[in-house]
């Protein structure tokens, strides 16, 4: 198993659709992976261009409210968890944002959003979770799409 690390997780497009300022539909796939990431002793933190906006208050809050309902805590919100710096730059050994370069992504309903599917075997690649983790995940996003009616499809972009 890989060493015990901090992991830096967005929220928009990560962990739900892309609704902001509400919080969108909750991604299949993310908690079960988060809890097998904290199940194993990495700390997870809330890495979110989310904050206080005096346009759209409580915006943060409220993603933080709707991850704690969810069954999803986390080490830190929008912060590192050594501070061996002065830089705002949230230290991590993974960052897992559907905005980051290679960041595997798929449809979900009508939104292209972080596939939780790849990101799981990624991190099972990695040794960051096991094999028996990855397929509990694996069978939780299944079993989450056939409920929905709909297919899983990853998204693979041409350009």
């Amino acid at each position: 198993m890989h060493r015990k690390s901090p992991i830096a997780v967005d929220f928009d497009g990560t962990i739900v659709t892309h609704e902001y300022p509400k919080c969108g539909q909750l991604v299949p796939g993310v908690v079960p992976t988060i809890k097998a990431l904290q199940t194993n002793g990495h700390k997870v933190f809330l890495w979110t261009m989310r904050s206080w906006n005096p346009k759209n208050p409580g915006v943060l809050e409220d993603a933080v409210i709707f991850c704690e309902d969810a069954g999803i805590t986390f080490s830190g919100i929008n912060q590192s968890p050594q501070q061996f710096s002065s830089s705002k730059k949230q230290y991590a050994s993974v960052y897992i944002d559907d905005a980051a370069a290679g960041c595997p992504l798929c449809y979900y309903k009508d939104f292209v959003v972080c596939d939780w599917m790849r990101v799981a075997q990624i991190l099972k690649n990695r040794e960051f979770i096991t094999s028996e983790q990855l397929t509990e995940i694996q069978n939780d996003i299944n079993k989450h799409y056939n409920d929905e009616g709909c297919a899983y499809q990853p998204y693979h972009c041409d350009s």
